[in-house]
């Protein structure tokens, strides 16, 4: 019999946890019901910033250090790197791609520039990102000759890989 209710006073105690555990739950639930209404969107985030950033940075950083602070929407986002977070807008892209393509086109009569080259498929990659294109999606860099007959990226031809039908279209050089 002192077994029975041993065990039975144990039962009773762990169903007291249980229903502190729910009601504790329940409670930070009301607590934050007022923050989880005021989920801030990422284009909404974008607009006070200022700045785009990318869907995984916002989705996996941003939001849930959002949601784990009482700092109004403008104060939170006054505390957020821009240099960290902030993507390049596509015609600054576009600009540093044009301006490798001059530097290779200058330099190709002398000497390969692999690091420009490097850096202008880096590029080229950062503008597949920044467009959401993914992978359905592939390229072609044509090149001009010069007089001399060393080749320089001209032109990128973006296009889709189910049909192969150009998407767009960036003219390096002109």
């Amino acid at each position: 019999m002192k077994i029975f209710l041993k065990n039975l006073q144990k039962g009773v105690d762990i169903q007291r946890r249980v229903w502190y555990i729910i009601l504790v739950n329940n409670t930070e639930r009301c607590n934050n019901a007022e923050k989880e209404d005021g989920r801030m969107m990422k284009e909404e985030f974008e607009t006070i910033a200022g700045y785009e950033v990318s869907d995984k940075d916002y989705y996996n950083i941003i939001e849930p250090m959002y949601m784990a602070t009482n700092l109004t929407k403008d104060d939170f986002v006054k505390t957020i790197s821009k240099k960290r977070f902030a993507l390049k807008p596509i015609s600054t892209i576009k600009r540093e791609m044009r301006k490798c393509a001059d530097s290779l086109k200058e330099t190709c009569d002398h000497y390969t520039d692999t690091e420009t080259l490097n850096q202008l498929y880096k590029l080229i990659g950062e503008y597949i990102d920044r467009k959401g294109y993914g992978e359905s999606i592939g390229y072609v860099v044509t090149s001009d000759q010069t007089p001399f007959k060393c080749s320089y990226p001209a032109v990128i031809e973006f296009y889709g890989r189910n049909d192969y039908r150009t998407i767009d279209k960036i003219t390096l050089v002109a």
